[in-house]
């Protein structure tokens, strides 16, 4: 809710604090790098939400999720940080 309000800098605080609290296999992981990810592009700091993004493919490498869903917009979003983003 919060990163649709445009309140980005309070989103990143709740992501990172579920990050800490969360069991580090836990499918969350992935959802909150996703959103984080998202956050930073919405920032446009694209270098920033391509690690985000390259962390999910790392996990889906080690350990792939019940959810094909995320591999793909992940994907999606990573072309969008490539098109718009200096990297």
């Amino acid at each position: 809710v919060l990163k649709d309000m445009g309140q980005h800098e309070r989103a990143l605080k709740c992501y990172e604090k579920l990050l800490a609290i969360i069991e580090p296999n836990s499918p969350s992981v992935r959802r909150c790098y996703y959103s984080i990810g998202q956050v930073k592009q919405l920032q446009r700091k694209y270098e920033e939400s391509l690690l985000m993004f390259d962390r999910i493919i790392e996990l889906e490498g080690i350990d792939p999720s019940d959810d094909p869903i995320i591999l793909g917009l992940t994907h999606n979003y990573m072309g969008i940080a490539y098109q718009y983003g200096t990297v």
